[in-house]
């Protein structure tokens, strides 16, 4: 089995009808599908190159691979669906065009809450609060000024978000002129007083702008995931990972696309749980280009107390904590200013998996490493995405692009720098190059690509000038050996800093253990000692590692031992967010406030109109009741019958005489459960 403990909140186990499981992770650089039983037993797993232009051809390879694996074994009752889609739109700047609608709030939101960077050139209307309009015709009037003013900027808007001042306290303002909007237009609309219970408007207003832009990419790929799903006649329920690590409905992440931020890495972190079966470890879980850490505590991940982040950009999404570092497999080589090698932040396209698509790169090395060392030695460009270019330029260099990889030297000769940027940012381009994948290539540790193109890549990279100077000649595997020491040491470090962090200590001294000396052999006792030894600093992980993701075996047994820990590298530790996408459970929370009312009174937040009480512990009990109703309504909504309910209480004090008062508390009910199953 799998594991019988552990999970995301504690909900485990199975009930036994709910036949096979279809687990599917759709992550940036490989599509995943994984076949479990009702035992939680690994029947068939698949990993298939991920189709960017159209994700359902990937998914539909992978889950057509552990269907015929698990022919014959039973029906599919149950279908789990992790994704990078609203993350990765997210970190490069795309997404649907969408309007922001503010209500009693000024220009000077945008600035304050930095809104201009996800608004890009959607529209902004402003209405004024209305609250104070008498009758139904000044109400009237004013949704009809509220329509008017967006149909003049809305060419081209493909959802908007509707945002209100008080519309926590008063929630009304906002679903009228999102019911007249939608009507009218027949756009989706995003109410911020649906997404987040926190009062800060311009955080409010953020979230629904991220989810508002989030709808329409997001529809498209479930309605693909479904059709793929149907052609196949899987008409099993469809659950979605959560940034926390618990799974909702598609209709539910169709009105809240923006809580699949960090889906596909709390998905990893969940099956990591499930397969490493300990209640307390690191867990480390390393992709093509990040290497995510997370600290689990009495079987749960610890969660972001500040949500999400992605891009440098708190989101306020409810999701796990981790530390993400730029590092993993397909990570960039490069020199530092010292000449040392370094790993990331950029990444590439590995050499030897380019070799194996288009062997006729091998050639094009062969005649680089006969000529004098050139800057772009070593490098290619190939056409990416499915964009179209801006400018007679750009459109050269992807009709170049159409044949095949290029040598970077080629697409700089007729683009230049400008253009070349604009495309990779954009997604339109990607570049090959050497990396600790191809390290492993040459090393012999991994054979899935063109060894011929890694050892290649790596002599072009050995020779590079250092500082101007010419590079002493070196076997390739020296080379190599020196980018996996570089990782090890990079992946140490980032699992101290987590742990760091995870004390609640900053660790950004760690900065210095990168330039060698005390710091770096604490990281790697292995190193040899100078001449005058008189300090040794060594560091030891206090819980057992657990490493998973498809280079988890080449880049982790090291570190383990130079952090004296024990490591766990579970079996299907390369396919472990497809695992975790059918494993989750439900989970659904909802807060209720009580804030000081006039004259003393106790509101009820948000309501309409608020309820009002004028005993602190009567609104307090009221807030429980009313909190967990709620919790068990959103589950019902998921389809989940039976919840377990649990209240958490938060207050907010201010001083007054003779000690503290409450301003107000904050009750959070939440309801878990198992995810709905067909029947078989």
């Amino acid at each position: 089995m799998i594991g019988t403990t552990g999970g995301i909140d504690g909900v485990t186990g199975d009930d036994g009808r709910r036949g096979l499981r279809l687990g599917i992770d759709t992550g940036s650089t490989f599509t995943d599908a994984v076949l479990l039983d009702a035992e939680d037993r690994l029947l068939a797993a698949a990993k298939v190159p991920t189709t960017h232009g159209e994700p359902a051809a990937g998914i539909a390879e992978a889950v057509d691979r552990v269907l015929a694996a698990g022919a014959g074994k039973g029906a599919v009752g149950l279908v789990g669906l992790s994704t990078s889609l609203a993350t990765d739109a997210l970190a490069e700047g795309r997404g649907g065009r969408a309007a922001l609608v503010l209500i009693g709030l000024g220009r000077a939101l945008l600035r304050r809450a930095r809104l201009g960077e996800v608004l890009g050139d959607g529209p902004l209307v402003l209405l004024p609060d209305d609250r104070r309009a008498r009758g139904r015709a000044g109400a009237e009037a004013a949704l009809a000024e509220a329509v008017a003013k967006l149909e003049a900027v809305a060419g081209g808007v493909e959802a908007v978000a509707v945002v209100g001042r008080f519309a926590l306290r008063d929630p009304a303002r906002e679903r009228r002129v999102a019911d007249l909007l939608r009507r009218r237009s027949g756009l989706p609309v995003t109410c911020s007083h649906e997404l987040s219970p926190g009062l800060d408007a311009g955080r409010r207003a953020r979230l629904t702008l991220l989810n508002a832009r989030l709808l329409p990419g997001m529809r498209k790929f479930l309605d693909a995931v479904r059709d793929c799903l149907e052609a196949r006649g899987i008409t099993a329920p469809l659950m979605v990972v959560r940034g926390d690590g618990a799974l909702m409905r598609p209709e539910t992440v169709l009105e809240r696309p923006v809580q699949t931020l960090l889906s596909g890495a709390a998905a990893a972190i969940v099956g990591a749980a499930r397969l490493a079966d300990m209640p307390n470890a690191v867990i480390a879980d390393m992709g093509g280009a990040t290497t995510d850490i997370a600290v689990l505590e009495d079987g749960r991940p610890r969660l972001s107390p500040e949500g999400a982040r992605v891009a440098g950009l708190r989101t306020m999404v409810r999701a796990i904590d981790l530390e993400t570092v730029a590092l993993g497999g397909d990570s960039e080589v490069r020199r530092d200013a010292t000449g040392r090698l370094a790993i990331g932040p950029g990444r590439r396209m590995p050499l030897a998996r380019l070799g194996a698509r288009h062997p006729a790169i091998v050639a094009v090395l062969e005649r680089q490493l006969a000529a004098p060392p050139r800057p772009f030695d070593a490098l290619f460009a190939l056409r990416a995405g499915q964009g179209r270019a801006q400018g007679r330029d750009e459109a050269r260099v992807l009709a170049m692009l159409e044949r095949g990889p290029v040598p970077l030297a080629e697409v700089f000769a007729d683009a230049g720098d400008d253009r070349f940027e604009g495309l990779l940012r954009r997604g339109l381009l990607r570049v090959a190059g050497f990396t600790p994948t191809d390290a492993a290539h040459v090393l012999g540790r991994q054979r899935t690509g063109s060894v011929a193109a890694a050892r290649l890549g790596a002599a072009l990279e050995a020779r590079r000038p250092v500082g101007g100077e010419a590079a002493a000649d070196q076997p390739v595997e020296l080379f190599a050996r020196q980018v996996f020491e570089a990782c090890e040491q990079a992946v140490a470090k980032a699992l101290a800093a987590a742990a760091l962090r995870g004390m609640g200590e900053e660790p950004s001294w760690l900065a210095g253990a990168g330039t060698g000396g005390t710091l770096a052999r604490a990281l790697n006792p292995a190193a040899p000692p100078p001449e005058r030894n008189l300090l040794e600093l060594r560091f030891r992980l206090m819980r057992p590692l657990v490493a998973v993701g498809a280079p988890a075996p080449l880049f982790f047994p090291r570190p383990a031992v130079h952090l004296d820990t024990a490591l766990l590298i579970p079996e299907a530790h390369a396919v472990c967010g497809a695992v975790g996408a059918v494993l989750g459970g439900v989970v659904r929370r909802a807060t209720v406030v009580v804030a000081r009312g006039p004259g003393g009174s106790h509101l009820l937040l948000p309501g309409e109109p608020p309820r009002r009480f004028e005993g602190f512990e009567t609104a307090l009990a009221a807030a429980e009741e009313e909190a967990a109703r709620r919790a068990r309504t959103l589950l019902e909504e998921e389809g989940v019958e039976e919840a377990a309910v649990t209240v958490e209480r938060t207050f907010e004090r201010a001083a007054a005489e003779g000690g503290t008062m409450v301003v107000e508390a904050r009750i959070t009910a939440v309801a878990r459960g198992r995810p709905p199953a067909a029947r078989g």
